[in-house]
């Protein structure tokens, strides 16, 4: 990584250092020991503490304690520590954020928004509601909001890490980079990193220079300081298998995963890392596990149907996609990669009727989508109806992109079945250079028979580089 990240991480690391730290060592309150315990990565040891606290009617630490089991999927737990909270002080500021909190979770942004304002408005010296007002409205997308939240925030209490971290969030959300960094060094000067933020940070670093090496590092940093996070866990095993460490990065999901048992998000990561894989039946638990615990997560859902489907297992699959066709919040992307997902499994099972059938239902929705197309090209050309299949295939060749390989191939076979011998060359010409030509692929095909006396087609052919699958065809990613 060059230029100004490097040196703002270098800059943050030289300021953490340098932090004064009697605190640390000398904590005089509980809350202040499991904060202790939280920043030298045992979340276990501080909550123990916190509880404890709580019971004996300490409310910050009744707080902090739901707010850490909140972050960690154990909703019924957080709530239970929050009402023991607003029993003993209903309008202190704590109390009033994670009301907030859980009115947010339940989809009640407008109240939630009021309890912040509420709180604003009694506690102006503490820059926490503005902070919390800040991340509501960056979850609306509204980020002139939440920059102006974050600015008052850090107006009320001008060394609160957490203020300086969420307009780290906001200005990665608005793609200012080298800013967010800049505030991140503040937001770690002032020990105020989330473990969102952690994320964030290495997001940030990726967009201004960095390496992925370099977001490794960050989050392998962060992995330390937050060793039972799946928030940061799971981007570690993201990017660990991205960069090849397939192994520690299923390690590090699997560890995502058992510590955090009623979180879903960890194991719909590993069910899409096992399918990229090609192991879908190790897919399939995985996400099994997460609809268990979000019965009604489409990803998770189409997944399993995904994998089910690459299992050749249609006696699941095809039910589990009707089911999820038939549900009325299924987001339109998802609609057409499920509608895709069926169509692909239908033609490669011999129903190319019924395939086509879930290839208009797609075209009806958007009708340039290029896998679609290509797919409706490719279903027509097997069906033997030329025109028909040219006007597909054509409409699958991007305007601002170059085609995909199998868009390549079935054109280059239409051409020559409708004796174009120049087209067909010249197509198989463009394929030669991006995706490599499979000389068996050319001989299983007789359609290309009528080229073999051509000598520009003879050339071609001996100077081609070979492609690793002829047969290959764009497939629903995850």
């Amino acid at each position: 990584m060059t230029g100004v990240p490097r040196r703002y991480l270098v800059a943050a690391v030289l300021i953490v250092a340098a932090l004064p730290a009697a605190w640390y060592f000398f904590p005089r309150k509980p809350f202040d020991v499991g904060m202790q315990h939280l920043r030298s990565g045992n979340r276990a040891k501080a909550l123990v503490v916190w509880e404890r606290a709580c019971d004996g009617g300490d409310v910050d630490s009744c707080a902090q304690a739901s707010l850490q089991r909140a972050s960690r999927g154990e909703i019924v737990a957080a709530k239970a520590l929050f009402e023991k909270a607003k029993a003993l002080a209903p309008k202190h500021v704590s109390v009033l954020l994670l009301e907030g909190s859980f009115l947010e979770l339940e989809g009640k942004l407008d109240e939630a928004k009021a309890v912040y304002e509420e709180a604003e408005r009694l506690h102006p010296a503490s820059g926490l509601p503005a902070t919390s007002l800040a991340k509501l409205a960056l979850g609306r997308d509204d980020f002139p909001e939440a920059e102006r939240a974050t600015e008052r925030a850090i107006a009320a209490e001008p060394t609160l890490g957490s203020a300086y971290a969420m307009k780290g969030r906001v200005l990665v959300a608005t793609s200012s980079f080298k800013e967010a960094l800049s505030s991140y060094v503040t937001a770690m000067e002032h020990n105020g990193m989330a473990e969102v933020d952690w994320v964030a940070l290495a997001d940030a670093v990726s967009m201004t220079g960095g390496t992925p090496e370099d977001r490794l590092s960050i989050l392998e940093d962060a992995a330390r300081r937050h060793p039972d996070s799946h928030v940061i866990l799971v981007p570690l095993g993201i990017e660990r298998a991205g960069l090849g460490d397939v192994d520690r990065g299923i390690e590090a999901l699997r560890v995502a995963c058992e510590i955090a048992p009623d979180v879903a998000e960890p194991r719909i990561v590993l069910g899409i890392l096992f399918l990229q894989m090609g192991n879908p039946g190790f897919a399939v638990p995985r996400l099994e596990e997460a609809l268990k615990i979000d019965p009604k997560n489409v990803d998770a859902a189409r997944l399993l149907a995904t994998a089910w489907t690459n299992m050749g297992d249609h006696e699941k699959a095809l039910p589990a996609i009707a089911a999820l066709l038939a549900r009325d919040d299924l987001p339109t992307d998802q609609r057409i990669r499920t509608l895709y997902l069926r169509a692909r499994y239908l033609e490669n099972s011999g129903k190319a009727a019924e395939a086509m059938e879930d290839v208009k239902r797609i075209l009806a929705i958007d009708p340039k989508l290029p896998d679609a197309n290509w797919l409706c090209g490719h279903i027509e050309l097997e069906a033997g109806r030329l025109d028909e299949a040219r006007t597909c295939l054509e409409a699958a060749v991007p305007s601002d992109a170059a085609p995909a390989c199998s868009v390549l191939r079935d054109l280059a076979r239409l051409a020559a079945k409708q004796n174009r011998k120049d087209e067909a060359i010249g197509v198989l010409a463009g394929m030669s250079t991006m995706c490599g030509i499979d000389k068996d692929w050319i001989h299983a095909n007789p359609e290309f028979r009528s080229l073999e006396r051509d000598e520009a087609f003879r050339l071609l052919l001996e100077g081609a580089a070979p492609a690793p699958t002829a047969s290959a065809a764009p497939e629903p990613v995850p």
